[in-house]
């Protein structure tokens, strides 16, 4: 499978990344993480050239890494550096792959791609979580099926009426105005619902419970799988720098062909000192994306049968346009990529 090697995916959330390894697969490569003595992050590839062992399961030793297995040990820019056994040689191939690695908005990003080429300017920009006074929950899921079939879940909103009437569905997802645009290989997605009612969660974190409002949501789309979702609500009429806000993001990275790591926020400022609210945000979001997402994606993987997406013709909505626009512009730039690493 093709991916877009020059961009910055997501491998988990800073404060999961200690003095401990940690290690994650990503594209279907091992990768294992540390901080080191600096408290920097470093990111090398996970399995031993030697034996091909899993180098999460061995240990931090004096900011290298000692492979479980022979006890080879890896530098920071994936050098094997020593050899315990015989004459301790260190073979000339011995070494693994280093990647870059930036911090931004409370994840860990990686880039699995042209070292040379990696500007964390380049990473999405959600600051929203990084404000002072915002209140932050997030999560993280691994689960089944493409990474392309959980953008398309953010990018058309069409589904919440009936895979969440309970929790953040809403009629009006069904039948409001869909605005969509691109900007360079940015996709918007931007929903309307003037004087009509929120969902059951937004109506409960806003205290809107029977109440008409005038809402908004804007999805921004950047390659490979990186969502901004900004909710909004005001009095009807009313101007929208008076609005409510909701800010989300939901990345999005490929563990496998097969299976997608999600992470997710929800911050506001609103009710800030809430703390009740606070973990009702949480319990909410966690069993709408682990209990009816999830598992509705997990049963599309498995009855598309790992067929290609396009080659089951599938038929397109009106709110499947965000979505199939996404998926022309990382084609296209995943069609580019390959084209010039093969002309180099």
């Amino acid at each position: 499978m093709a991916y877009l090697m020059n961009a910055w995916y997501a491998v988990a959330w800073s404060d999961e990344i200690g003095s401990a390894l940690f290690g994650r697969t990503l594209l279907g490569r091992p990768v294992v993480l540390f901080r080191n003595a600096e408290k920097r992050i470093t990111a090398i590839g996970g399995r031993c050239p030697h034996r091909f062992a899993p180098l999460e399961r061995g240990q931090l030793i004096d900011n290298t890494v000692a492979c479980p297995y022979h006890g080879l040990r890896f530098d920071t820019s994936g050098q094997c550096v020593f050899n315990p056994h015989g004459r301790q040689t260190v073979p000339p191939a011995a070494r693994v792959p280093a990647y870059p690695v930036a911090e931004r908005h409370l994840l860990v990003w990686v880039w699995m791609g042209d070292p040379e080429r990696a500007d964390p300017a380049q990473i999405p920009d959600y600051s929203f979580v990084d404000r002072p006074g915002w209140v932050t929950v997030k999560g993280t899921i691994c689960g089944k099926g493409h990474y392309e079939l959980y953008t398309d879940n953010i990018l058309d909103l069409g589904h919440a009426e009936f895979i969440h009437p309970n929790t953040v569905g809403a009629p009006s997802f069904t039948y409001g105005k869909r605005e969509m645009f691109q900007r360079g290989n940015v996709v918007h997605s931007n929903f309307f619902a003037p004087n009509d009612f929120l969902s059951p969660v937004l109506s409960m974190i806003f205290q809107r419970t029977g109440t008409r409002v005038d809402a908004k949501v804007e999805v921004q789309w950047t390659a490979p799988a990186s969502m901004l979702l900004m909710h909004q609500s005001n009095d009807v009429g009313q101007p929208p720098s008076d609005a409510q806000v909701l800010g989300t993001y939901h990345v999005f990275t490929p563990q496998t062909e097969q299976t997608t790591y999600y992470f997710w926020v929800v911050s506001r400022k609103y009710r800030a000192d809430d703390a009740q609210l606070t973990k009702g945000i949480l319990e909410g979001f966690q069993a709408t994306f682990e209990h009816e997402d999830k598992p509705m994606i997990a049963a599309q993987h498995d009855l598309m049968g790992g067929a290609d997406f396009w080659s089951l013709k599938p038929i397109l909505l009106e709110g499947d346009a965000a979505g199939v626009r996404a998926r022309r512009v990382l084609s296209k730039m995943i069609g580019e990529e390959q084209v010039g690493t093969s002309g180099t």
